[in-house]
């Protein structure tokens, strides 16, 4: 079972979502897509449905088509946003016309998607829309020390960033995974191998990513999580199928992991699932900066390919 199998399973709800649609197939693949990542959903069929519900109940997310009965879709954003707690208001539809999209944009909404988006990034993007108002909140308190925080705490600031770069990626690397090919868990021996590593604390200070001997920019956390890589070109363009290996530790600026053959590539993009964050998945690309043998196996490190910018916003 991998990745988009286990969110299906995962209990508990994060968000509350509105999903308004006359069309009952599109309910359906919104509210699955959206369960995945943790939002409990209700439906509307019709505007004046999902207004009522709005009055009586608050969510966090409305995500509306425009082609509604008894209220259009246009009416029903302007009203949603005169409520004393008005959601966050995506429009998810198949109408492009310019002025409609114009003028809801300078409204405030927080998107307008086609329903052409494949229903992973729909996720993401919704998703998004919370966590990284999450993120933002706790920098806006300050710049914290890494060094005095212990590891959850740590990771939980890693990870809030990982999503920031997974959002700015999305498009570009979300279609690497989206593949039928069964991709296998790394052999039983590299993750005992791992284990091992981990309880007597390999790596330590002099555990080098950069090719000139300069220690990884911020601190890392060490974890044990089965992870998939992929190889790709300067274009973060497939050059071979997904395989499975264990990551060693994160951090901010890069990551390390094990695996059972050396890699000719330089660039791979990294997915693994969240510790602190439940339903999310993170697509990261990294640069290669060491490849080391040791015992049967052979430990691969690199650098985030962090665009400027993206991580302060």
């Amino acid at each position: 079972m991998w990745l988009t199998d286990v969110h299906l399973h995962m209990p508990g709800y994060r968000f509350g979502a509105l999903v308004a649609d006359n069309d009952a197939r599109s309910r359906e693949r919104a509210v699955s897509a959206l369960g995945s990542v943790g939002f409990r959903c209700h439906t509307a069929d019709d505007g004046q449905h999902a207004l009522g519900l709005m009055t009586e109940r608050r969510f966090d997310l409305l995500l509306t088509d425009l082609v509604l009965p008894k209220l259009h879709g246009h009416s029903l954003v302007v009203e949603a946003q005169r409520l004393a707690q008005s959601p966050r208001i995506v429009v998810w539809t198949e109408v492009c016309i310019a002025r409609l999209v114009r003028d809801l944009l300078s409204r405030g909404i927080a998107d307008y998607l086609h329903k052409s988006v494949p229903l992973e990034l729909l996720a993401t993007k919704m998703l998004a829309l919370f966590d990284i108002d999450q993120s933002r909140r706790g920098q806006a308190v300050g710049k914290i020390d890494e060094a005095q925080l212990d590891r959850e705490s740590l990771l939980a600031i890693i990870e809030k960033r990982m999503q920031a770069l997974t959002v700015h990626y999305v498009d570009r690397l979300a279609p690497l995974f989206d593949t039928d090919q069964y991709v296998a868990d790394p052999p039983s021996a590299v993750v005992e191998y791992a284990s091992r590593l981990s309880r007597y604390g390999a790596g330590g200070a002099d555990d080098v990513l950069g090719t000139a001997g300069e220690l990884r920019g911020s601190r890392r956390v060490d974890l044990l999580a089965r992870a998939r890589v992929v190889a790709t070109d300067e274009n973060y363009q497939a050059t071979d199928v997904p395989v499975g290996i264990i990551m060693c530790d994160v951090s901010t600026s890069g990551a390390r992991f094990l695996h059972t053959r050396a890699l000719e590539s330089t660039i791979f993009v990294l997915e693994w699932e969240a510790e602190t964050m439940p339903f999310s998945v993170f697509r990261v690309p990294l640069r290669v900066t060491r490849c080391r043998p040791e015992a049967r196996f052979y430990h691969i490190a690199g650098a985030f390919e962090v665009p400027a910018g993206v991580l302060d916003r």
